[in-house]
């Protein structure tokens, strides 16, 4: 059985689970980089909200947690994420 997933345009002070997009780091917080002072990916935004509602977490209301990757398209990448974790 499927699910139909919808997305929708939003504006970026709107406090929802995004996929990519803009990140919601603190003001003069440099972006992410891995361990080859490489930028990271952006993978998705997750409001605290969304996680103290639906999984009962103690997160500080109204804030994100920005989820980063290492991306390479030359060097495999998934071998530093699995066995040095970043």
């Amino acid at each position: 059985m499927s699910k139909e997933i919808e997305f929708e345009l939003a504006g970026n002070e709107e406090n929802i689970m995004r996929i990519g997009g803009m990140s919601f780091l603190p003001e003069g917080m440099e972006w992410p980089i891995n361990p080859n002072g490489e930028k990271m990916v952006l993978i998705l935004n997750i409001p605290t909200n969304f996680l103290n509602d639906k999984l009962a977490y103690h997160y500080p209301k109204d804030k994100m947690i920005s989820v980063f990757t290492t991306y390479n398209l030359e060097d495999y990448f998934l071998d530093s994420i699995v066995y040095h974790g970043s």
